[in-house]
């Protein structure tokens, strides 16, 4: 079984690792004197981008790390069963279904802001110099092209994890463990916004609603964690939905 803290140490490594390329990236190509049409311009925007994705990867997971030494501690412990091989699989099978089609839609909305931004200044190149900038441009191809490699793969690698991640389900006042994998409300920008019973003949189930909060004012974003309730435990997801709303 994979200790869920060792995944929120290594996402805090992560996030510094990316801050110092990020970094790297706008500060090392001026100092060795490349031009910003020859390059330097995309490598300062993806830089900066890397940049602010590191800084703010490395402070999710420092507050992830934080509140989940509570869940693990049993403060604030609502709930906590383990799955049979079968409901594990189950679950699995759901949220790896969840992950694929997330991907997709955040993939296909990058790829059109990297068509509005680069396509914007491949035309202002061209403009300036009657000609277009194929290394830039081929740059910006080659990392579209990376990140839809990685919408593909992170939902394979996260369900290969939740193999290992075991079978126990641990449901706190913020946030729940699920096949090792936290899912916090306590984190930055993130909320709890509806805990939900869904009752039916075939699959009984927990949803929660959680949100984060949109760039600038801009609407939330979020996503639902379905964690399947077996037969027995059916009275403590009752107790979660009353204790979690208020909060909600």
């Amino acid at each position: 079984m994979t200790d869920p803290r060792d995944r929120q140490t290594t996402g805090l490594w992560i996030g510094v690792a990316l801050a110092l390329i990020g970094l790297a990236g706008i500060v090392l190509p001026p100092l060795a004197g490349v031009s910003g049409m020859g390059g330097g311009y995309a490598l300062a925007c993806v830089g900066l981008f890397i940049l602010i994705a590191g800084l703010v990867t490395a402070l999710v997971y420092l507050q992830r790390a934080r509140g989940l030494a509570r869940i693990l501690a049993g403060d604030g412990t609502l709930a906590r069963w383990i799955y049979t091989e079968a409901e594990s699989q189950c679950q699995i099978d759901n949220e790896f279904r969840g992950s694929v089609t997330q991907n997709r839609a955040l993939y296909f909305i990058m790829v059109a802001w990297f068509v509005v931004i680069v396509g914007a200044l491949v035309a202002y190149d061209y403009h300036q110099n009657q000609e277009v900038n194929w290394p830039f441009a081929g740059g910006m191809l080659l990392i579209v092209l990376l990140l839809g490699i990685v919408a593909w793969v992170s939902p394979r690698v996260l369900r290969r994890r939740a193999y290992r991640g075991g079978r126990e389900v641990i449901i706190g006042r913020s946030g729940l463990v699920l096949s090792g994998v936290l899912h916090s409300w306590a984190a930055p920008l993130s909320r709890l916004s509806e805990v939900s019973l869904v009752e039916d003949s075939l699959q009984t189930a927990l949803e929660f609603s959680i949100r984060s909060a949109g760039w600038l004012g801009s609407s939330s974003s979020g996503y639902v964690v379905k964690v399947f309730v077996p037969p027995e435990q059916l009275d403590a997801a009752r107790r979660v939905v009353i204790e979690l709303n208020p909060v909600a």
